[in-house]
């Protein structure tokens, strides 16, 4: 993605939306939202809300995976939230932000 413009918007978002671990801010930067939804709908791949992307499914809205990521950190959940967040997000994209996270 060559304009930054729409990450940073949605980063800003969430940072409003009360996330605040930078790491989990770096990931959603870094993980290309636009290649997990289909073409006609690239254009909205920064907004803060969930897509459809075939098959009866959605790609899941930023902040709601922003969340369930920053719940990561906490020291305590770490081990068992990674494994229940794998298990219970399905969707490849967000995956990726754990991946990065």
């Amino acid at each position: 993605m060559s304009d930054s413009a729409p990450v940073e918007e949605l980063i800003e978002q969430l940072r409003l939306d009360g996330i605040t671990d930078e790491r989990v801010l770096d990931a959603i930067r870094r993980v290309p939202r636009e290649k997990f939804v289909p073409e006609e709908l690239q254009a909205s791949a920064y907004e803060n809300r969930a897509l459809p992307i075939g098959a009866n499914q959605t790609i899941s809205q930023p902040s709601i995976v922003a969340m369930m990521t920053e719940r990561c950190s906490f020291p305590v959940m770490r081990q068992s939230w990674r494994l229940e967040l794998a298990v219970a997000t399905r969707p490849r994209f967000s995956l990726a932000y754990v991946g990065r996270w």
